[in-house]
Parts: C-alpha cells; structure tokens; sequence
C-alpha cells in the first residue's frame, strides 16, 4: 500500500505546476523571456510580483512545462496564464478532470468552490489554443480558472478565444506569444472566490505577427479590440488602478 501511494503521488506531482521565484524556469512562455509587470506599492517600482500573496507558478503535465501562471491567494484567482501559441488542436476532445495544486493546498480555488453556483472555471489558457492533447490537459488546473457564467463563458470564446485563433493562423509560422489574464472585481465573489469584473487577452509575435489584444467585462455583450499597445496598457491600467505593462520590451511597441 505504501508503494501504490508513493507512485500515485508521483504521478500526482508529474502532472501539476511548480512554484517558482519569478518564473525562472519557464520563461519560453514570454514574449523575450520578460513576464509582464505591475506596479507595487509597497516597493514602488514595477516588478513582476504584484505583493507577496501572489505565486509564480511553471504549469506542467507529465513532467513538461506548458505554460505559465501569476496567481492571486487571497482572491484565489489567476491574475494571468501566459503561454506560446503554435498552433491548436481539435476543440471536441475529451475534457480530462480539473486538478489543483498540492504546493498551494488551500490558497487556491477547489472543485467544491464551483459547485451548486452559477459559475463555470473560465480557462485562461484555453483548450482550443493548446497544440496537442498533453497541452490540452495541462491546461485543467483549477489555477489556471476563474469565475465566468455560462453566457459570458460562451461569448469569450467565439468573440475572442475563436477571433484570436483564426487571426494566428493567417501569421507567418502560425506563432505567437498571448498572456490571458482578469481584473479582479471589488466586490462579486463565489464564497472565498473572487469573480472577475473583465477578462482580456493580448497576443504577439513580432515580425510574425502585429500586436492585438481584447477586453470584455463579464456583464458587457460586446468584445473591446484594440491594436495599439500603449491604449490596450492604458485601459488595464485604469482597471487595475496600478501601472500594468504587459509586454514590456521595446519591441513590442516598435516592429
């Protein structure tokens, strides 16, 4: 019996993230292996970490990084997932349980959470932007979720999830970086479990693909699109009410 449980934590472990200081080992998800920032102020200055209630976490499954997640324990939400788009699989397959995280155990949201409410887990990287079945499981980790009702879960992925494939596919090398993340609201909440007042999403590729980026409020009916990087910075940055820049590099803003 010892032995099972040892190989049934392995195999637990061999499918779920890392924490990490500062995504350290799995900066391959970010445009120029640089995360996106936001403004502390305790420390005032822009720096990757929000505050010390936030985690950088290495996503895998069987023991491969897929991407990557800041996540929130007092709101129990990611703030974002970031990951490397290469191409997506079928969107039909067969949907594989949800998992937590053994290193967050109670910091993080948990199946029971979502039970008998109106709100469904709002992947932010989402299954039809995974290239192959093993990145689509990775993807079901209750870190990588927030809040969404059935309505609004449905509009984000044919208003921006669908809209975002179907304009990388027309990109030279079908490639791109994309960084999916929410606001927080001040006040909603799913028991201990914040709900996301907007979710937006931004996606770059350099010369292979112009910047674009969308956010939509989870009681809005249409998408806002936006294709200047400065203005998509200067909305999340209202909405966050901190500085946000979420590709940093010089770049993003000039190629």
């Amino acid at each position: 019996m010892k032995l099972l449980a040892i190989v049934l934590m392995l195999l637990t472990l061999g499918a779920v993230g890392k924490v990490v200081e500062n995504f350290k080992d799995c900066t391959d998800f970010f445009w120029m292996s640089q995360p996106p920032f936001f403004y502390s102020e305790s420390a005032n200055k822009l720096q990757i970490l929000p505050s010390d209630k936030h985690k950088t976490i290495c996503q895998a499954f069987n023991n491969k990084y897929y991407f990557a997640t800041l996540y929130d324990t007092v709101r129990k939400i990611p703030v974002y997932s970031a990951y490397k788009y290469t191409g997506s699989s079928e969107c039909n397959m067969k949907r594989p349980s949800w998992r937590s995280d053994p290193e967050l155990k109670d910091e993080q949201a948990s199946n029971n959470d979502y039970e008998n409410t109106k709100y469904e887990r709002g992947h932010l990287y989402p299954v039809c932007h995974a290239p192959n079945s093993e990145a689509v499981k990775s993807t079901f980790t209750l870190t990588n979720a927030a809040p969404q009702k059935c309505d609004f879960n449905k509009m984000w992925y044919h208003r921006v999830e669908n809209k975002v494939r179907e304009t990388l596919k027309k990109c030279p090398q079908n490639t791109a970086y994309i960084v999916t993340g929410v606001v927080p609201s001040d006040t909603e909440k799913m028991g201990v479990v914040t709900v996301p007042s907007h979710f937006w999403t931004a996606y770059y590729g350099g010369n292979n693909c112009a910047f674009g980026g969308y956010i939509m409020g989870k009681d809005e009916d249409d998408e806002t699109k936006y294709e200047d990087l400065n203005e998509f910075e200067d909305e999340l940055t209202k909405l966050y009410k901190r500085k946000v820049q979420v590709f940093s590099k010089k770049q993003a803003r000039t190629s």
